[in-house]
This record gives structure tokens, sequence and C-alpha cells, in this order.
């Protein structure tokens, strides 16, 4: 009710504290979708404080990261990928020889930074690296080793969230 008061004042700048926490989803759809069109439509600078970095990624153009009360860092959007400097990439493979899948993962170990889970005759390797084409073509060999075909390569980029990890680190926000 509160902020939807603040937002009949005309104002060139808005300041929203958490204005998303506690809601029901579909509520705080609204709120988020309100919030784009002050931004976006409008021309409005909105500041939004929130510990929701999803969130602040789906909202914000530029974010500042804050650890023990001071700005760690100014993250824009546009640079997030550049500023981890990998990209995760995730290679999905069905097939029903459990051990098959196991020794495929075996073999993924030796790439840096591989992770893989098997399950219910589904195998995911995640591997985090700088240059997406250097990874798939060594993922492909082995998968050519075992006559196997991926169901799907995925190449996401870094989130906001890997950015933060990065800079506060993992226990010292």
């Amino acid at each position: 009710m509160l902020l939807a008061c603040g937002l009949m004042l005309d104002k060139p700048i808005y300041l929203m504290d958490e204005p998303t926490v506690g809601i029901d989803p579909y509520s705080a759809m609204k709120i988020r979708e309100s919030i784009q069109a002050l931004a976006k439509k409008q021309g409005k600078t909105v500041i939004v404080t929130t510990h929701n970095l999803m969130e602040a990624e789906s909202l914000c153009d530029r974010v500042a990261i804050l650890c023990r009360g001071r700005i760690a860092a100014i993250v824009e959007k546009r640079n997030i990928l550049s500023m981890a400097g990998w990209s995760r990439v995730k290679i999905t493979v069905h097939h029903g020889d459990r051990e098959l899948l196991d020794n495929i993962r075996k073999d993924f170990r030796g790439i840096l930074g591989a992770e893989g889970w098997l399950r219910h005759g589904r195998l995911q390797i995640i591997v985090r690296v700088g240059n997406p084409r250097e990874i798939l073509a060594k993922a492909l060999k082995i998968l050519r080793k075992y006559k196997v075909n991926p169901s799907s390569i995925d190449v996401e980029p870094p989130s906001l969230e890997d950015i933060y990890l990065k800079i506060v680190g993992e226990g010292d926000a």
C-alpha cells in the first residue's frame, strides 16, 4: 500500500527498500513490472536496495555491491561476463547404461573445473571456462569416444550472484 502511495507522486527519483520482500510471487512480479515501467517508459531513476540478487539483475542496469557497509564494486549488467572471465557450459547426456555414464563423468574430471551429476539415466556436466569453444571441442571428443551424442549443450553467462561471490567472497558479506 505504501509503495502505491509513493508511486502516485511524480518524482524524478524513487528509492525503494526491499520492495518485494514478504510478498506473494504474483504481487512481486507486478511490482517489478511497475519498477521497470518507471525506469524504462517514464525515464525515472529508481534506486532499489535488495538482498535478492536475481531480482537486482533483472531490474537494474547498474548494481552497487556492498561489503561491510562500503561499496565494494559497481557492476554494469552488460559487463558481468567480462568481470567474471568465464561462462558456464552445461552438457547433458541421456543413456540407459549407468556404467557408461559414470565412465564419461570420470573422463570429464580431467577437464579443469568439471563437475558431474548422474541421476536416473541422465548425466549433467557443468564446466566454468573462459572460452566455451575450447571446452566444447574437448567435450565432444570425450563423447565420441563413447559413441554418445549430447542431449543438450547450453552456454550460460555468469550471474550477478557469481560476481558477488567473486568480489565479496562466500563468507565475508
